[in-house]
């Protein structure tokens, strides 16, 4: 129910691995709505799902990254998407709060959209293309693949 895009670096070792989606333990997933009371997911979602997930309503919870403005590090965030019984989805992105590379705030973006399939295939096939970011060596292979 995802998919896996890779780049690794056999000269130093470096990489980034992506699960995009969402494996199929994550429809309804138990720990959703004490996150949701926590505040993980924001006010809106404590609103919408802080008493439970209604009847007849299905969660989804799915890995998303985000790019960092500031040293281009990607991060991993998290998007719930919420069916009230078939009416549609309701996509929610959760932000992460700051880059663990370089501190900054991703707050001020809080509109940024995750990065899609195609940009994180790209940046993977561009690392195979150019040579690795940490040595430059030009020993990078792509991988992609589905994951559940």
């Amino acid at each position: 129910m995802g998919c896996l895009l890779e780049w690794c670096c056999r000269d130093c070792g470096a990489g980034e691995s992506f699960l995009c989606g969402g494996g199929f333990s994550v429809f309804n997933p138990p720990d959703v709505v004490e996150q949701v009371k926590r505040g993980d997911f924001g006010q809106a979602m404590k609103v919408l799902l802080g008493k439970g997930i209604p009847d007849g309503w299905t969660v989804l919870r799915e890995n998303t990254y985000y790019e960092c403005p500031y040293c281009g590090e990607v991060i991993l965030g998290t998007s719930l998407k919420v069916d009230n019984g078939g009416n549609g989805w309701l996509d929610y992105h959760a932000v992460p709060e700051e880059c663990p590379s370089c501190g900054e705030s991703l707050r001020a973006g809080e509109c940024m959209p995750p990065m899609s399939e195609e940009e994180l295939s790209a940046r993977c096939e561009g690392f195979a293309s150019t040579g690795c970011p940490k040595c430059g060596g030009k020993n990078v292979s792509c991988i992609t693949g589905s994951w559940d």
